[in-house]
């Protein structure tokens, strides 16, 4: 139901440095929470297609980005 975006720069900083304890390695990084709670993340590239990717983290199944 909510959306929040925090876009970082090419040094995958934010201006309030906001990615700290995130681990952040590559970019683009899409970290998915629920309840407060991360449930997944999707790091660079899809490995199918970025639909079919999300659609896996926000639905409980089994996820591995593609750095895993």
């Amino acid at each position: 139901k909510n959306l929040e975006l925090i876009t970082v720069d090419h040094s995958k900083k934010t201006p309030d440095n906001l990615q700290e304890g995130l681990n952040i390695t590559n970019v683009p990084t899409f970290i998915f929470y629920k309840k407060g709670k991360e449930i997944g993340r999707f790091v660079e590239y899809p490995r199918e297609t970025l639909e079919k990717d999300i659609l896996a983290i926000i639905s409980g199944q089994p996820y591995k980005h593609s750095y895993e």
